[in-house]
């Protein structure tokens, strides 16, 4: 009987550890699926054209930023789009110094400046291409893509890249009989008669300080969903999010726009990047950020002494043989 009991209490040692080992991958199963995996980057941000136009690369490599705004509609305040482009600029590069820094310190150290665009009898195009833009938003009717409520595209203009963003103000929105257009954030939510700080700390709280998605807005300010849905602020930060280098991560788009390289999975979770619903950036969001800072910081950095040295010979190669 002695051993019995002596051969028995280790196998019930034993069994216990496997019962504690099966919890804790149980576990830890529950934990992974409840992270988020929904990201992806853009398939032409690291492409040899189109690379410069994509913000990722400006941000990490540069000191200041510079975007211009055009709003082509009566109802639109251009002063708004701009506080709204802003402020998303501002909620992108606040994740985008938390990676690169490695969370050393939260305070951008990027200068974000507006330029006028926007000068009557005058081409926009030849005014950024003077004034060299970063970032230019256009808010105006679409007549080519024209199924899209809003794009981003990668330009180059007498050999400067930019990022251009494009609002659709075409696109209507046909829901039980009741038409849905663009509107303007502030005036929607009844805050367009505040400062213009004052805005720009609004909008800074429901991103940042007090995160709110369409619906938990909509219903705390008694406005229909649709309607606050169809602002411009939310759109824009989704928009923003595909200049500075994330693809869209809904359905289909996901595989379509995607570099097949650096994605996650393919189970979708709602975020900026998927649905737009958001005035704040998801896990989803922020998972993706941190991607593309790990992918391009030593990247950008040998691009960086690449040209520096390229330009180092050329202005030797100046001294020796006169201008190149």
């Amino acid at each position: 009987m002695s051993k019995i009991s002596r051969s028995f209490f280790p196998n019930l040692t034993m069994v216990i550890f496997l019962i504690l080992l099966m919890f804790m991958f149980i576990f830890m199963l529950m934990f992974l699926s409840s992270k988020s995996w929904a990201y992806g980057h853009d398939k032409w941000v690291d492409h040899e054209k189109w690379w410069k136009s994509y913000l990722i690369h400006k941000i990490i490599n540069k000191n200041d930023l510079t975007f211009c705004v055009v709003v082509k509609d009566k109802r639109l305040s251009k002063e708004n789009i701009s506080i709204e482009v802003n402020t998303a600029l501002k909620l992108w590069i606040r994740s985008i110094d938390v990676f690169f820094k490695n969370g050393e310190n939260n305070q951008s150290t990027i200068k974000i400046s507006e330029i006028n665009c926007d000068k009557k009898n005058t081409n926009p195009l030849d005014i950024m291409s003077v004034r060299m833009v970063d970032l230019f938003v256009e808010v105006a009717a679409e007549d080519i893509f024209v199924d899209l409520n809003g794009y981003y595209l990668p330009k180059v203009y007498n050999n400067h890249n930019y990022a251009y963003i494009k609002v659709n103000l075409a696109m209507l929105d046909n829901y039980e009989g009741k038409i849905y257009k663009w509107n303007d954030t502030f005036m929607v939510l009844k805050k367009d008669n505040l400062s213009k700080l004052d805005k720009e700390k609004y909008l800074w709280e429901i991103s940042v300080n007090s995160p709110t998605d369409v619906a938990t807005l909509a219903k705390k300010n008694n406005i229909e969903y649709r309607e606050l849905f169809w602002t411009t602020y939310k759109t824009l930060i989704h928009e923003l999010g595909h200049s500075i280098g994330l693809c869209d991560t809904k359905d289909t788009l996901f595989k379509d726009q995607c570099d097949v390289n650096f994605r996650s999975s393919d189970e979708q979770k709602s975020s900026v990047m998927k649905d737009a619903k958001y005035f704040y950036l998801t896990e989803d969001d922020l998972d993706g950020i941190e991607s593309l800072v790990k992918r391009f910081k030593e990247k950008s950095k040998e691009r960086i002494r690449v040209r520096i040295e390229d330009e180092g010979k050329n202005s030797i190669l100046s001294t020796i043989l006169g201008p190149i």
